[in-house]
């Protein structure tokens, strides 16, 4: 019994399938069409509400990915190009795929979960993030008012 279990496994593993949950290095290298899958997740937008990860949500058929075969919707990846990605923010991830040139490496673990349906984030056709600011939430309101101010002091001065 036990060895038909691990000739099931040498079996699946020889095929390119890997259990749910383990972990597996996937190179891709771009291609003309791109990568070819959306992600969704990150600390500043979680995709599940325990995890702030990076999770595949779609895989487009004509691909790298698809070409592949190894990575699949539902997914997690646990880093990009050797950089943890298990809670960085959305754009940061989004940007390291951006940084990459024509190769990309991603540790991933296997199956984490099969949300469908979502609106999903498709880093290769989308630019990249603005860097965040530095500047305070509040700032641009004082811009604004500020601004409010001075046009009014014009205004009041012109009639005066």
């Amino acid at each position: 019994m036990a060895e038909q279990a691990n000739d099931i496994e040498a079996t699946e593993a020889q095929a390119g399938f890997e259990a749910e949950g383990s972990t597996v290095l996937i190179e891709l290298e771009k291609g003309q069409t791109g990568l070819g899958f959306n992600i969704r997740g990150g600390v500043d937008n979680k995709y599940l509400p325990n995890d702030p990860g990076i999770f595949v949500t779609t895989i487009k058929s004509d691909g790298a990915a698809a070409k592949d075969g190894r990575l699949e919707q539902g997914d997690k990846i646990l880093q990009i190009n050797g950089i943890d990605v298990t809670s960085v923010k959305h754009f940061e991830a989004v940007q390291l795929f951006h940084k990459s040139k024509d190769r990309v490496d991603l540790l991933v673990q296997k199956g984490v979960t099969s949300r469908e349906n979502d609106d999903e984030e498709e880093f290769e056709e989308q630019p990249p993030y603005p860097q965040e600011s530095s500047y305070s939430p509040w700032f641009k309101y004082v811009v604004a008012a500020a601004i409010g101010v001075v046009l009014f002091a014009y205004v009041v001065k012109k009639r005066f």
